[in-house]
């Protein structure tokens, strides 16, 4: 698909670039993705987009404290649906800014972060992980934890 794709358009497709094509605004853009994204009453009922087996095996490693980082490169919300389904409510950390201010990592039951932003973000489609985060320790979310631990040694 991804080779028809670069002969007809004479290189690699970019995603970015034609969700940008299909919708006028950015807030268009999203609406056109909420169809693909979330599910009618009718796919609910027949288990069509929502969480899977795996998602749901994350969010009980969470619920059950095992692990309290998820990093993530989905852009929809079903892992955010699958940790609420087992009663945790996840810190979506999607930017620097979202980093900045969430809650300190020592008090959260679980951080989520993001790296191909969420589909509901009207700046979707330019990608934070390309934007801003390229790494963990660049948006400052390893120096933060060690800092609010108290093992800054920096």
């Amino acid at each position: 698909m991804i080779e028809d794709g670069a002969k007809t358009l004479g290189r690699e497709p970019d995603y970015s670039e034609l969700v940008k094509e299909l919708g006028g605004s950015p807030e268009e853009r999203c609406s056109l993705l909420e169809g693909y994204i979330e599910p009618t009453a009718e796919e609910r009922a027949e288990r069509r987009k929502v969480p899977t087996a795996a998602l749901r095996a994350i969010a009980d490693l969470v619920h059950d404290g095992l692990v309290r980082v998820v990093v993530s490169t989905n852009f929809d919300r079903l892992l955010e649906n699958a940790l609420r389904d087992r009663g945790v409510e996840p810190n979506v950390v999607d930017s620097v800014d979202a980093l900045a201010g969430a809650e300190p990592l020592t008090y959260a039951a679980c951080y989520l972060v993001k790296l191909h932003d969420d589909y509901k973000d009207a700046r979707f489609g330019a990608c934070l992980w390309r934007r801003h985060v390229r790494c963990a320790g660049r948006c400052g979310f390893r120096r933060r934890h060690r800092r609010e631990a108290g093992r800054d040694y920096t």
